[in-house]
């Protein structure tokens, strides 16, 4: 049988466009395999969503709920879940996510309904994660009980990780101070059989607040990061008094440890702090941290950070930026990225910055800043290139297809990503480009 150019290359166009059941609204660059989502969620529940609140301010700033509920002018969601089953993590009895109304790629939880939540670093859940209805996750559900006694043996590594790994299992850079382990096993209780007894599961988080106290520096950074990791959120408070520790790497651990907890306001001021700091790396460490908690209010003192000259502090304000989601500073991170572009010695932060400040500007999606971008799409570096590809795409740059189209022949590999044809295949079908179109029925009358 004959299939039509048309068909099949809608059909491709499709496949390219959708991932499971997401919406068509949100383009997924990936969704998560159980393993990646095991790895990566701090806490992994089943839970009712309880009550969901409204707040027609500025996504990232204090919340405050309105009276009437959800309304057209509802810009930020918060949603109460009650915690009935736990998979991973050590949940309060209720958790509170969020979601901003404009960006469709934000999870949408409906009032009543029953869910399996997945939550991870960030404050927003996305619907690029497997959080889905209970009704729609049967088959998670039964890949997770058959996985129930591996969980519980990851939950009792949490308690033995060195803080060097806390970080690192985050992606997330590791402060410049003496690694040390954590000896014992915080009170684990073995059977005779070797397992762990299901109390002491409950406990070994209350033996990790006790070592908040330690005098040891490593140990209260350790215990900080390893309490966020497992979602035990009962604890920020006691995280949150570490900030005021003298030394500056208990600091930034406490900070990083509290981004993953998503905290209350009263807690982001405190961070906030961090950004008077007499070390630029803890200044740099706060920005990131309040970027990830889009705490907007901050916002005018990071983009400071850019008239500085610290390359690294001026990366992490670029990032923060982006992750705030704030439209107005996509001029000055697009001014980063021509500097960096043009500078005479591109070492390796300035081909760092590259890649920040273009993913900061695909996160604000302001097309206009797509002429500081187009350049890159033939830099030296393949990454650089796909990046660069990856952005206008997002940016929906229709102006630069042909440049894209032409990157199609691109060969040139990167590890764990593809060719950079590849990346400009994604961007061009992002876009709805008819040159893509072109492109997929001379790929067919070759095949045919």
């Amino acid at each position: 049988m004959r299939i039509s150019c048309q068909t099949y290359c809608l059909s491709v166009a499709l496949t390219l466009l959708t991932r499971s059941s997401v919406a068509s609204a949100c383009l997924c660059d990936h969704m998560p395999t159980l393993d990646e989502a095991i790895e990566s969620s701090a806490v992994i529940f089943e839970g009712t969503a309880e009550r969901i609140d409204a707040s027609s301010r500025e996504p990232g700033t204090e919340f405050v709920a309105e009276e009437d509920g959800v309304t057209a002018s509802s810009r930020w969601l918060r949603t109460v879940l009650r915690v009935n089953r736990v998979w991973k993590g050590d949940p309060a009895s209720e958790v509170w996510v969020e979601s901003r109304v404009e960006q469709s790629c934000d999870y949408r939880f409906r009032s009543r309904q029953d869910y399996l939540v997945f939550i991870g670093s960030g404050r927003y859940l996305s619907v690029c994660s497997l959080t889905r209805p209970i009704g729609e996750a049967q088959e998670l559900l039964r890949a997770l009980s058959q996985r129930d006694r591996e969980l519980a043996s990851t939950r009792r590594q949490y308690v033995t990780q060195t803080e060097s790994d806390a970080y690192r299992s985050r992606g997330l850079r590791a402060p410049d101070f003496h690694v040390g382990a954590m000896s014992g096993t915080a009170g684990v209780v073995l059977n005779e059989g070797g397992e762990p007894r299901s109390p002491a599961l409950h406990d070994a988080p209350e033996v990790l607040a006790r070592r908040l106290k330690d005098d040891d520096a490593n140990s209260k950074i350790a215990a900080a990061l390893t309490l966020a990791d497992i979602g035990a959120v009962r604890y920020e408070k006691q995280i949150a008094e570490l900030l005021t520790d003298e030394r500056r790497e208990v600091q930034d651990g406490a900070a990083w440890a509290l981004a993953r907890l998503r905290p209350r306001p009263e807690y982001m001021a405190a961070i906030a702090r961090l950004l008077d700091h007499s070390s630029l790396k803890a200044r740099g460490d706060a920005a990131l941290v309040l970027g990830k908690l889009r705490a907007t209010r901050y916002a005018p003192t990071i983009a400071n950070f850019l008239q500085g000259t610290d390359a690294d502090l001026k990366i992490a304000a670029v990032e923060a930026l982006g992750h705030m989601g704030l439209r107005e500073y996509a001029g000055v991170i697009a001014e980063q990225l021509t500097e960096a572009r043009t500078t005479a010695s591109m070492d390796f932060k300035s081909h760092w910055m590259l890649h920040v400040a273009m993913r900061g500007l695909a996160q604000l999606n302001v097309p206009d800043t797509a002429p500081a971008i187009a350049p890159l799409l033939s830099h030296e570096l393949p990454e650089i290139r796909c990046q660069a590809a990856k952005t206008l795409g997002q940016l929906k740059a229709a102006d630069y297809e042909a440049d894209l189209t032409r990157l199609l022949a691109d060969h040139a590999d990167i590890e764990g990503i593809g060719m950079v044809g590849d990346c400009a295949k994604r961007a061009l079908a992002e876009m709805g480009s008819s040159d893509f179109f072109a492109w997929l029925g001379t790929l067919w009358d070759k095949r045919r």
